[in-house]
């Protein structure tokens, strides 16, 4: 928009005037209502406008920012910044009450900090929870990349400002864990969530099908802990890019050794993924089995027996036949699966981690080599064991003492039925797995070290190439 404008008024007509409108940018309170004029006149093409910032922390009339939107129903690009004097929770659900499927490209930044103290928001309720449950009632569209940032408060300000802060979300954990879950994100390939302190891994990762094609998630200032690496790691199965700035993966001092176990579990989320999978496998089994005997035993009881009729036709009914019993073959089932003395296993699958961004000011520069060199080296040891695993699993197929499954791909797995052809509900125990058909699963795959980097979210930091920071900035061109 500024290079159109400074171009038209250096070469004045040669410059198309859909330039000056295809990525608009507010700034100021006053320019919301100069937007809405020329939309409305229809000097301008609705189709032009490609884009649309409102980043304006002022106070501006929301209802003229609402008008603008309902006049732009098609926008592929939608960055809204939201502060104490802006957009209150009411207008951001009227916003987001009518879907918009061409929406390519969503951004949420929240700054609710106030420089006095103000009881208003708890009093009247005032918080933005109702966002996240309408975005999750939007249907399933080509949404590729979502953004919900609440900015830190500045450290210089803390001090200064000794009262409690207005909360943006109140109850994070039950609507987090419904738009993650949600088929409008089913499509999200990058997520950014930024919330100063808030604990997000578990409503992330709390339904099975949660976020199923992400492959990049920032989660820089949230509470993340290790084991919330690991529970990231292990649930999502797409995910190349984890992005942790400012959180507090490792408490206290710094002990040796520390990188390199974080390095080995990132190696090994497949296998606790495996192992947690098949327990429940195992507990699905043995629930299941009596349940499943007795239906086949009494589906196959109704279909094979007779029953006598009155009459001459019943006459030639007997109660003994010359004919070869009609074998009753029971369907495979939970109950086979037990008698048979084989084990069901799970084979775990290859890590798809490609970068690890952390930041930690208890990394001193000269240490980064060290750092790098021990979470490789955590890397591949938890890669042998990964190895040495799938080989013993391939050995038990081989030698037919026990049935080996796999994990389906992400878009197989969400359209897994849940019920066969006979009508039994087979499936539910086996959602998301799949029979080994061939010893070629078991081959052996090099798999690369993942890039970790220590810089931070500073563009001019030592970054390493190929990390998830320069794959973020490609995504989200805000600077952020």
């Amino acid at each position: 928009q500024h290079t159109a404008l400074a171009l038209s008024r250096v070469l004045p007509g040669h410059i198309p005037t859909s330039y000056l409108f295809r990525y608009v940018r507010i700034t100021r309170s006053n320019q919301p209502f100069q937007l809405y004029k020329v939309l409305r006149s229809g000097g301008v093409t609705i189709s032009w406008v490609q884009s649309l910032a409102m980043e304006c922390w002022e106070a501006v009339d929301a209802n003229i920012v609402l008008m603008v939107l309902q006049l732009l129903p098609d926008l592929p690009a939608l960055t809204i910044y939201i502060g104490p004097a802006s957009l209150a929770p009411e207008h951001l659900d009227e916003l987001l009450t009518i879907p918009r499927p061409n929406l390519r490209y969503l951004s949420l930044r929240f700054k609710p900090y106030v420089d006095k103290p103000s009881y208003d928001q708890f009093l009247r309720g005032a918080y933005f929870d109702s966002a996240l449950t309408a975005l999750a009632k939007w249907p399933a569209c080509d949404l590729p990349s979502l953004s919900i940032v609440q900015d830190p408060m500045d450290p210089k300000a803390v001090h200064q400002r000794a009262f409690a802060q207005p909360l943006v979300f109140l109850g994070l954990d039950v609507n987090l864990s419904v738009l993650a879950s949600s088929d409008y994100l089913s499509t999200v390939t990058a997520l950014r969530l930024r919330i100063p302190g808030r604990q997000v891994t578990q409503p992330l990762t709390a339904h099975p099908w949660s976020l199923p094609s992400i492959d990049l998630l920032d989660l820089s200032t949230c509470n993340i802990l290790e084991s919330d690496v690991d529970a990231l790691l292990q649930h999502f199965v797409t995910l190349r890019y984890l992005i942790l700035d400012e959180c507090a993966v490792f408490h206290g001092e710094l002990r040796g050794g520390e990188w390199e176990a974080l390095g080995k579990r990132c190696a090994l989320a497949g296998v606790r993924r495996a192992a947690e999978r098949e327990l429940t496998l195992r507990i699905w089994l043995e629930a299941n089995s009596t349940a499943h005997r007795d239906a086949a035993l009494k589906r196959a009881n109704q279909k094979f027996s007779r029953k006598i009729k009155r009459g001459r036709h019943g006459l030639a009914s007997s109660y003994v036949s010359i004919r070869q019993e009609i074998e009753t073959t029971l369907p495979v089932g939970p109950a086979e699966w037990l008698s048979s003395g084989k084990r069901l296993r799970v084979l775990p699958p290859w890590p798809t981690l490609r970068s690890i961004t952390i930041s930690s000011c208890r990394v001193r520069p000269d240490t980064v080599p060290a750092v790098r060199a021990e979470f490789e080296a955590g890397w591949t040891e938890g890669l042998a064991q990964l190895e040495v695993r799938r080989a013993t699993l391939r050995k038990w197929r081989a030698a037919g003492t026990s049935i080996i499954l796999c994990f389906k791909d992400a878009d197989d797995a969400a359209t897994d039925s849940e019920d066969d052809d006979d009508g039994e509900n087979y499936e539910d125990g086996l959602q998301g797995l799949a029979f080994i058909s061939s010893q070629d699963d078991f081959a052996l795959r090099h798999v690369p070290c993942p890039v970790l980097c220590l810089a931070g979210a500073d563009r001019h930091g030592n970054h390493v190439e190929g990390c998830g920071h320069e794959i973020a900035w490609d995504i989200w061109k805000d600077g952020l």
